[in-house]
Order: C-alpha cells, then structure tokens, then sequence
C-alpha cells in the first residue's frame, strides 16, 4: 500500500485530572493526520483518545465529508474515567462509533474494562466488530485479526502473559496472510520510531508472518510509521489518521476545529 502524508493538524483535548481530583498540569492533544493510500475504501485509524474518544467520533459524523463511507480501526484505549490513569469501559464509543461509521472494528487496550456487551457488537454485514482472538475477511478491508491488552506478569487489567499473548498472535496469525493485526502493545521497532520501547519478539512475529499493516497505541511516538520488509506498522496513540485514495483537504480550513 502507498502511503503519502498529505497534511497534519494538532488540536488541543479535554486533558484528565490528576488521581487527587485537581486539574491536570499539562495540555493533552490528538494530532489529525490526512494520508493518501491506495486503499479500496477510506479507513480511520485510532487509539488511546481516552474520555475523549466519544466526543471526538461525533464531531467526526457531523463534519466528515460522508462518515457512512468510511471503516473505523481501533487500538484501544477508547474509554476513562477522566482521572489520569483510570480504567473505563468503551461500550458509548464503539457504540457511538457504529452509529457514525460504516464498519468498525477494535481490540481493547490496558484502560478498557473487559465488556461482554461491547464485545457482541457486530456491524451491518455481519462481521464482530471486536477482532481480538478472532481471524475474518472483511470485504474491502481483507483478513483483520488482533489481541487486546499488554504484555506483562502484573496482576492488572488487561494484562497476558508473555508466552502466552506470543502463542495466541501466532496462532492467529499463521497460514493466512493478515492485512490488518490491530494490538494494544509495541512491536520493538527502533529503526522507525528511534525508540528502545516495545517488544522484539512482537516485531519479529508480525515482519516473519509478513502481515500487511501493524496498527499500535499504548505509548504515542513522534516518529509513527514505516515499513520493514512487507509489514507497514502505524504507531496511532493519540491519532485520528484518515487513509483516502485521494487527498480531501481536511485541514483546509475551520471544519476540523474540533
């Protein structure tokens, strides 16, 4: 898949109080990004956008050129409390997120309480919204799978084992090549985003089980995308990247002062 960035935009959001309830001492801000790809159908890519998830979806469906046109992917982290640190459920944003797009589709991350009610989502032609420990092919889209949490041996929300969150991505992830794996966590990537955090073994499964497209969030970095060998992996903490065969303008003018 080309993969041009045509424009970006950094809007400030609703920034969560501190855990003792006083104001928090930093801005928060999601960064609005317009890439040109050769994709079949405009896609929305996400993650980590928190108690501000739900607001931001419908300003989308109010100023979006044709929202129903457009396939939403989530790596989690839809949900908070507002407090820094909380855990939520994400059920009114995926909701809300159903309402306004055409297709959706999520793995929930380490601030997204387990949901039976917004894992039996399901989206009009009959695909599970919720993709974790899941293999399907979505018209347009492809083969989309993915696995909720992170990798560690904390007893805490959302938490799986090394050897165990390993097994299960290879499991699905084998005998079929994956155009779409949505996680919570980091592949181990330096070369792309100069960081040393992130987990090798994750990298070397996705790159050796050629999968298309790594979509990531759990920790936003400045350098987000690149491809090594066949996989393109797409850091979307704290985005709202917009895939489109052509350039829409989004940012043009006040539309998405949002």
């Amino acid at each position: 898949m080309s993969f041009e960035i045509h424009s970006e935009k950094k809007i400030e959001v609703q920034p969560p109080f501190q855990k003792d309830m006083r104001p928090a001492k930093h801005k928060a801000n999601v960064f609005l990004v317009e890439v040109q790809a050769n994709v079949p159908c405009p896609i929305i890519l996400c993650s980590d956008l928190h108690t501000n998830a739900k607001d931001l979806i419908e300003r989308l469906g109010r100023k979006l050129p044709e929202p129903k046109e457009w396939t939403f992917l989530s790596a989690g982290d839809m949900s908070g409390t507002g407090i820094l640190g909380g855990n939520g459920y994400s059920e009114e944003a995926i909701r809300s997120a159903l309402e306004t797009f055409r297709r959706v589709y999520f793995v929930e991350g380490n601030h997204d309480l387990e949901s039976s009610y917004s894992r039996g989502f399901r989206n009009e032609d009959g695909s599970h919204c919720h993709v974790s420990g899941r293999v399907q092919e979505v018209e347009n889209l492809g083969w989309i799978t993915g696995i909720d949490g992170v990798i560690s041996s904390k007893k805490k929300n959302q938490r799986r084992r090394k050897s165990d969150y390993l097994s299960t991505l290879g499991r699905l992830t084998k005998g079929t090549t994956i155009d779409w794996l949505l996680t919570h966590d980091i592949p181990l990537i330096e070369e792309i985003t100069d960081s040393a955090i992130g987990h090798r073994e994750l990298r070397d499964l996705v790159v050796e089980e050629k999968v298309q497209h790594h979509l990531f969030g759990h920790h936003c970095f400045s350098w987000w995308q690149g491809k090594i060998e066949e996989t393109r992996f797409i850091n979307v903490d704290s985005r709202i990247v917009f895939l489109s065969q052509e350039p829409l303008g989004l940012f043009s003018d006040s539309m998405y002062d949002i």
